[in-house]
């Protein structure tokens, strides 16, 4: 008998409503064209941005394996959306 995972509910944004994604689900997978994620851009990019400190912070979770809490990419979505409306 094989058990199933729960996997967690997603909101209209694509992303999980809660917990932990990856960089592939921040900024896409170039081997899946049909996700579309919040940031396209390369991972590289997204990388550089995080270590001059304009984006969230990961989390390194065993090794060196990045995850970003969603909640940290929501955020700043919602506080760069807040700048460009002022």
């Amino acid at each position: 008998m094989t058990e199933k995972t729960a996997t967690p509910e997603q909101a209209d944004d694509g992303l999980p409503k809660i917990g932990f994604i990856r960089i592939e689900t921040i900024v896409g997978d170039p081997k899946n064209d049909n996700v579309k994620p919040p940031f396209p851009m390369s991972q590289r990019s997204f990388m550089n941005g995080v270590k001059a400190g304009i984006y969230p912070k990961p989390v390194k979770i065993g090794g060196h394996i990045n995850y970003w809490r969603v909640e940290d990419i929501r955020k700043f979505i919602a506080d760069m959306s807040a700048e460009v409306d002022a």
